[in-house]
């Protein structure tokens, strides 16, 4: 019996530092998504803030 427990104990553990890392796995993925939303609403905010001056917008690309 205390085979089959010791055994057991160690599949348990296994199993717990494989949830472990799929959980910092987690983490990491969306702390990388968080960032990529912040990103694009920054990028949406400069095209509405761009698009918010009539006069400007369609000028630009003549200039150059």
């Amino acid at each position: 019996i205390q085979g089959e427990a010791a055994s057991t104990v160690s599949v348990i553990a296994s199993q717990i530092a494989t949830i472990q890392s799929a959980t910092g796995e987690t983490v990491t993925a969306l702390t990388k998504f968080g960032v990529t939303v912040k990103v694009m609403a920054e990028i949406a905010s400069a095209v509405a803030a761009a698009g918010a001056e009539p006069g400007e917008a369609p000028d630009q690309p003549l200039r150059h």
